[in-house]
Order: C-alpha cells, then structure tokens, then sequence
C-alpha cells in the first residue's frame, strides 16, 4: 500500500518542541523607519553594504533633472526609441573623441570622460523609466498568446 504522503526529512530529528530549556534565536532586527534613516544620515553614519562603503548623507545617485539629456514631448512623454538611438550615437561620439584625446593630450581627458559618464547615466534612466511599459506590453502579448490558445 502507497502512502499519501513521502516520509519526512532525517533532519527532522535536530529540531522539537519549544521546551522553554532550549536557547532560541535571537529576533531579528526591526525594520528601520524612514525617521531612524534620517538620524543615520543627520550623524553622517557609513555603513558597509557587502563590503562597499556607504555613506548615508550623501545621495546615492545623483539627480537626473539636473543633467537630462533627452528631450521630452510638451505632453511629457518621451519618444524612447529615438532618444535612446541618438543618445547612444552621441556616447559612440564621446567615446570616439575620448580615446582620441587620450592619445593626443593624455592629460586632458577628465572632460570627456565626465560627458561619457553623463550619457551613461541618461541612457541607464532612460531604460529605467522604460521598464514599466516593457513589462506591460510583455504581459499583454503573453495574455493575447494565451486568450488564442483557449480558443483555437
């Protein structure tokens, strides 16, 4: 005769009741309140986030309507296709008079590099705000394949 269910684990010796004898682990942390980061960043706290410096009066990424780059519609819309191709057309530019100024003025390279690094930027924040409407356009073609599935 098969049994409903497989037997349990053999690790499920190590473990039993709460007798109150045992030590339990400890909880875990509570969760910081937006009021606890802002005292962290008020004593100017750095912390380490997998091995990585962090310091929490510091943005961790800059505003991007300070630097933008791409050009948005008077509705506010962005035409994504056409400002990620001429965004990256400039980045192949930058990056072209880049490596040409490394090789003539070795020294004079930190503007471009601060261009090629302001580009970067725009088109990571372009792709970002792009996600939503990719996802959204993923999920309506997945149910138009499924809705012709069930009636074909």
């Amino acid at each position: 005769m098969r049994e409903a269910y497989p037997p349990p684990p053999s690790l499920f010796n190590l473990y039993g009741n709460d007798d109150g004898v045992s030590p339990l682990p400890p909880p875990p942390p509570p969760i910081p309140t937006p009021d606890d980061v802002a005292a962290l960043r008020e004593r100017k706290v750095e912390l380490k986030v997998l091995g990585n410096p962090i310091k929490l009066h510091e943005e961790l990424v800059p505003p991007l309507s300070t630097q933008a780059l791409y050009r948005t519609q008077p509705d506010g819309s962005i035409d994504f296709k056409s400002e990620l191709r001429r965004l990256s057309g400039e980045l192949l530019f930058m990056f072209l008079e880049l490596t040409k100024s490394l090789a003539e003025q070795p020294a004079g390279y930190a503007p471009r590099l601060t261009q090629v690094n302001v580009l970067l930027s725009n088109l990571v924040h372009l792709t970002a705000a792009m996600r939503p409407l990719q996802a959204r356009a993923t999920l309506e073609a997945s149910l138009r394949l499924q809705l012709g599935a069930m009636r074909g």
